[in-house]
């Protein structure tokens, strides 16, 4: 093992994991990249019908513009490009919110991040998360009326 490797293991207290130094040259694609953005672009606001396939991105770069690399870099650049441009959904329920709260609340002395794991857990097993939240509310709910009509009951005793 090399002293750089050694150095950057006592340089970090976790292993910092691949990293990548910038993004690769694309000698042959480089210069067509801004015609591909156009034309996905001018592609979103097309119906889905008429949307350009990588093939027919392709075509048009070969055909209209001169390109010679391969259609496979095409396809491998359009499919990156629609995976980063997707937009995002995030249902937002109270179940949600609520189970946050749970999460944060039961992990007590944990680190945030311990909280945030039992919060996946419980969000990919919907169904039992619902009902375990339900359970904890009506327990919590059922517990404060009793312990409050049990204070009042007390309290009318010692007068």
């Amino acid at each position: 093992m090399g002293w750089r490797t050694v150095d950057k293991i006592l340089g970090h207290v976790e292993p910092p994991g691949y990293r990548v130094r910038g993004q690769r040259p694309r000698p042959v694609l480089g210069a067509f990249v801004g015609v591909i953005d156009e034309i996905l672009e001018l592609d979103r606001d097309a119906p889905a019908k008429q949307r350009h396939t990588a093939r027919r991105i392709f075509d048009r770069l070969r055909d209209e513009y001169g390109y010679r690399g391969s259609e496979v870099q095409v396809r491998r650049y359009v499919a990156q490009h629609r995976r980063h441009a997707r937009e995002v959904f995030v249902p937002l329920s109270a179940i949600a919110v609520l189970g946050a709260l749970v999460a944060l609340l039961s992990v007590g002395g944990g680190s945030l991040r311990s909280a945030f794991h039992h919060l996946s857990i419980w969000w990919h097993t919907n169904w039992l998360f619902q009902f375990a939240v339900g359970t904890v509310v009506v327990g919590l709910v059922i517990g404060l009326l009793t312990n409050y009509t049990y204070d009042a009951i007390k309290a009318k005793r010692h007068k």
